[in-house]
């Protein structure tokens, strides 16, 4: 194990999770990050509202540019999401590499008022990241399109099914991960998810920005 490890140390150092550089063969990561999603809940005078926020990602190298994950999303404790996630390597050239991931999820939503309001939905992010490796620093862009395909809703004990596909969100990104050791990286991320529901009242600056910082593991 420590042979294989030290094997892998030169590539480990310039991988990310969150890159577009997969994992080795053989190779398994884990990334931890936690921040802060801001909501506008049109209440004066506080409209921009900050939940906290988290993700949790294990990976695992299956071949050359191939990588299989599992990602878990949640935000204040209230909303959950899960799911497998494999993403690819299309293109390495020099200090650039593009990637593309598929994530199917379920996530589930609920609050206790007066009754249990629940919310359950499953979905896929159709994405592309794109990343510009320096010395030893990385910068990535991720895009992506988030399409739902079955959302179920309960308020107040009525339940509404709706099962009719549609592209919910489109989702930005840009991160900025810089190595501390062979397997280990500082990361910071900035999201911001854009609603194609028109008239959402939760919004800012059209769409929902979030920010992370944590850090990533590989063996």
């Amino acid at each position: 194990m420590v042979a294989v490890t030290v094997a892998l140390a030169p590539w480990l150092l310039a991988l990310g999770v969150n890159t577009a550089e997969t994992l080795p063969r053989g190779a398994r990561a884990v990334d931890l990050e936690g921040g802060l999603l801001v909501l506008n809940i049109l209440l004066p005078p506080l409209p921009y509202f900050p939940v906290l926020t988290g993700d949790a990602v294990v990976g695992w190298g299956l071949a050359d540019g191939l990588d299989a994950r599992v990602r878990y999303q949640t935000h204040a404790g209230l909303v959950h999401r899960l799911g497998p996630e494999l993403r690819g390597r299309v293109l390495r050239a020099g200090a650039f590499s593009l990637a593309a991931r598929l994530w199917p999820s379920a996530a589930i939503a609920g609050a206790y008022q007066d009754e249990v309001d629940l919310g359950v939905d499953l979905s896929t992010l159709f994405g592309a990241v794109a990343t510009w490796r320096g010395a030893p620093w990385a910068l990535s862009l991720d895009a992506g399109l988030t399409m739902q395909w079955l959302l179920y809703e309960r308020f107040s004990g009525e339940g509404r099914l709706d099962d009719t596909p549609f592209p919910a969100f489109v989702e930005l990104a840009l991160s900025f991960e810089w190595p501390l050791a062979p397997d280990v990286d500082l990361t910071a991320r900035l999201e911001h998810a854009v609603p194609l529901a028109p008239d959402d009242p939760f919004v800012i600056f059209g769409g929902y920005p979030r920010m992370l910082v944590g850090g990533s593991l590989a063996w």
